[in-house]
């Protein structure tokens, strides 16, 4: 009997993997899987406008892969640090980097402290940007709480993903003073928007906000409903992942959850 051939996506543990091809799953244990490690990469940029990713032959040895779920919940810090690991960044700079810091916050969902940008003077396309450690993933499902707390400019924000430091990166975002929700690509530092719909969320309260991203699709979930799709092409990952705002949105986030797909 010759075995079935066995997708590249089946050799791997995923839950989605499972599901999708349970039987091919048990040829893939008896025949054996590749590994599939993402390419190599050298040490990570804490600059602003980091340099492109190497190619596999520049990047030298290879390191283990990251931890395929990841979560804080920004309880275990002080008011006004910053969670171990977290790079702090901002698209197209100014000079004026917000300031980011856990903040006190009864109502926060994981039980009193959140993280979010406390004070900005920032404005237009600036972006603020605070990305996550020891996680890469091309696809992944995101989740987070968020609550937009001031903004004149802007209001809100949402998840960055696939992100090459802060110049290249793919988000989800709510803007509450917009009534709306967007998925935008970022290259270069400049801001492409792929995809919106209409929302009319309170910005007093948490919300939840989940992303499920495999290949070029992408959806968002807002309070786990779904309204938003997009499919683009442009990053092809893998990148980091992280929490975003634009201008002077101070907003703050909660029960950040990363997972590998």
């Amino acid at each position: 009997m010759v075995a079935p051939r066995v997708p590249e996506s089946v050799c791997g543990t995923g839950y989605h993997a499972a599901v999708r091809y349970p039987i091919a799953l048990i040829f893939a244990g008896s025949l054996g899987c590749a590994a599939e490690n993402p390419p190599p990469k050298t040490g990570a940029d804490a600059s602003a406008e980091p340099q492109p990713r190497p190619s596999p032959a520049q990047a030298g040895p290879s390191r283990a892969p990251t931890d395929p779920l990841r979560r804080w919940s920004f309880d275990a810090g002080p008011a006004g640090s910053i969670p171990a690991g977290f790079r702090v960044l901002e698209t197209a700079s100014k000079g004026t980097l917000a300031t980011w810091g856990v903040v006190d916050d009864a109502s926060a969902p994981s039980g009193g402290k959140a993280f979010g940008v406390v004070e900005t003077k920032n404005s237009g396309q600036t972006y603020n940007l605070a990305l996550a450690p020891n996680f890469e993933a091309t696809d992944v499902e995101l989740t987070v709480s968020v609550k937009a707390t001031t903004g004149k400019q802007d209001q809100g924000g949402g998840l960055a993903f696939r992100a090459n430091g802060a110049r290249d990166y793919y988000i989800a975002r709510w803007n509450p003073l917009e009534k709306n929700v967007k998925f935008y690509v970022v290259t270069a530092q400049q801001r492409t928007a792929l995809v919106a719909a209409d929302i009319d969320l309170d910005p007093a309260v948490w919300h939840t906000m989940r992303v499920i991203v495999e290949g070029t699709r992408m959806e968002l979930f807002m309070d786990e409903t779904s309204v938003l799709v997009a499919e683009d092409d442009t990053l092809g990952g893998p990148g980091s992942v992280g929490l975003w705002t634009k201008a002077d949105a101070a907003t703050w986030f909660d029960d950040l959850t990363a997972q590998t797909l």
